[in-house]
């Protein structure tokens, strides 16, 4: 879960949140209504080098959600913008939480941009965009 939280702390970051308030790791919930989910799913497969043993990085995913209260469409859509091209000038850095775990990451790539991912029941709008990160393996 580190390289959540790891997403997590950049995006707090960019000022899209805060975590554990308005920035979720591996859910929505309910309430608040306006608020932000970051959800892994499969990335590429890890890196291997000749004369190492075992992984020598990896390449996961994420999917970045934004939600705005009934009828908000400015701000979710502010808010993946925000994510959208602050995880994008993502290249050689370290990202560090406030757990402690940290990373080096390559790159973090958005694989699209930014999309209206629907308009739930009480009329909250939800914009998404996926990542994909080239990193090192998480340590503490």
């Amino acid at each position: 879960m580190a390289f959540l939280n790891e997403i997590a702390a950049q995006l707090a970051g960019l000022g899209v949140g805060t975590v554990g308030t308005t920035i979720h790791i591996g859910v929505m919930p309910e309430t608040p209504d306006a608020c932000t989910s970051i959800i892994e799913y499969g990335g590429l497969a890890p890196d291997f080098q000749f004369g190492t043993e075992g992984l020598d990085g990896e390449t996961p995913a994420v999917q970045v959600v934004c939600r705005g209260v009934a009828y908000d469409y400015a701000t979710p859509r502010a808010n993946i913008k925000l994510a959208y091209e602050g995880l994008a000038k993502v290249e050689a850095e370290t990202i560090t939480t406030t757990g402690g775990t940290h990373a080096f990451y390559h790159w973090i790539h958005p694989q699209q941009a930014p999309f209206l991912m629907n308009r739930d029941a009480q009329n909250r709008v939800y914009f998404a965009c996926n990542f994909l990160a080239e990193k090192e393996l998480s340590s503490t």
